[in-house]
């Protein structure tokens, strides 16, 4: 305490103020209590919003160290498990692997079969997960020994192994389409770097869109929507000219009016011409 009346206070922090009087004194020792006070009262609110700024800036810190989500073959695979067979299933479809399903009917067998791109993705501008897919049917009167049967002894053809198939068509606009967009691997050998030079000469290089395959993006977003879209049009134009090839005479006009891809005037044509109208002819 100082002569002339004044005071010095002394803080818990070492630091040391001068008042005039006593009077001044205890406003002041008044003034940083309830501070303090207030500050006690704070305490637990920003205690909460720096917990939270916190948990944000962990959360934001271990999202952007996770790698960028992609898809791959397996989980197109689970899809059409879990939303394209067990429609066609209860369409008759009952015998199928990953990627092919049969139904019987008469002595006609017919096929519905997804090809995922794999490969070839670079070729059309896609992902290797992207796919396209066949509707099929071989009569019996269109048999071949090279089909492969069951256990059963039940026929499993491929599309390919059918002379009647109409490959599908989606209704998704999907103008994302860019071959040959990736730089080729520099491991790869001179013959295949060639001949990727070669494709490039006669293929089309631009953004565009394919009709015939379902693009799956990288990160899988559009995965259901592809899916279901394939559904929509087996059920809309599949199922109806499978249907439709279940009778020889349906078979002999659509060949004679050249549709599936079959010209009448072809060898193939002609075969399958001349086998449905021996069929029409036993039936008779």
């Amino acid at each position: 305490m100082k002569g002339n009346g004044w005071r010095k206070a002394t803080y818990a922090h070492g630091g040391t103020e001068s008042f005039r009087n006593n009077d001044e004194l205890t406003r002041r020792t008044d003034q940083t209590v309830r501070q303090k006070s207030v500050l006690e009262k704070r305490d637990p609110l920003l205690r909460r919003a720096a917990g939270w700024l916190k948990l944000l800036r962990d959360a934001n810190r271990s999202f952007a160290c996770q790698p960028e989500r992609h898809v791959d073959a397996s989980e197109v695979t689970r899809r059409f498990r879990s939303d394209l067979w067990p429609t066609l299933k209860s369409r008759g479809f009952a015998r199928r692997t990953e990627r092919v399903a049969w139904r019987d009917v008469g002595d006609s067998v017919d096929v519905i079969e997804v090809n995922l791109i794999g490969p070839l993705a670079d070729t059309v501008g896609c992902t290797s997960y992207s796919f396209g897919a066949f509707v099929a049917s071989l009569p019996a009167y269109l048999g071949s020994n090279r089909v492969k049967s069951d256990s059963d002894g039940r026929r499993r053809p491929h599309y390919w192994e059918c002379e009647l198939k109409m490959e599908l068509s989606k209704t998704l606009p999907q103008p994302w389409f860019r071959p040959f967009a990736s730089s080729a691997h520099g491991n790869l050998p001179e013959s295949f770097v060639k001949h990727r030079q070669g494709l490039m000469k006669v293929l089309r290089t631009d953004v565009h869109d394919r009709m015939d395959i379902w693009f799956v993006r990288e990160d899988g977003a559009n995965l259901s929507e592809c899916v279901a879209d394939l559904l929509l049009v087996i059920e809309r134009d599949g199922l109806p000219l499978l249907e439709l090839l279940h009778d020889p005479r349906a078979v002999a006009e659509i060949v004679r009016d050249g549709h599936l891809s079959i010209r009448p005037d072809s060898p193939v044509g002609r075969d399958v011409l001349n086998a449905a109208i021996g069929a029409c002819d036993k039936r008779a």
